[in-house]
């Protein structure tokens, strides 16, 4: 991804700089963002994608704040009648990281639904 910036005239905003929400740390704040964090939900039975959301971030996204992220989608989904059931990423040093979270490691691939707790 390339660094730049851009000024979005009718939201007033300045597009380009590291953006997580809720969730950029601090070091990255007022950073150009030269990754893109992008989520998407594919239903099992269809052909279709839903673009969730990209956020530019300088660098991958940390772990810890994957986490914070897939959690926060997926009640926003759940809320919006979307049920999720699987979550899928590759095995990258930070999406490790993040499974660490979840207590996923290589003997324990799946964990406790966060909205269904057994």
């Amino acid at each position: 991804m390339k660094e730049t910036y851009a000024f979005d005239k009718n939201t007033f905003r300045v597009l380009g700089f590291t953006d997580l929400g809720d969730h950029t740390p601090e070091k990255q704040k007022e950073k150009l963002g030269n990754h893109a964090l992008v989520l998407m939900y594919k239903p099992f039975a269809g052909s279709w994608v839903l673009p969730i959301g990209c956020f530019p971030s300088r660098g991958a996204a940390p772990s810890n704040v994957l986490y914070h992220i897939l959690l926060e989608v997926i009640v926003l989904l759940k809320n919006s009648g979307i049920r999720v059931s699987d979550i899928i990423s590759n095995g990258t040093q930070w999406n490790r990281g993040m499974w660490n979270f979840f207590h996923i490691n290589e003997g324990q691939v799946h964990a406790e639904h966060i909205l269904r707790p057994h």
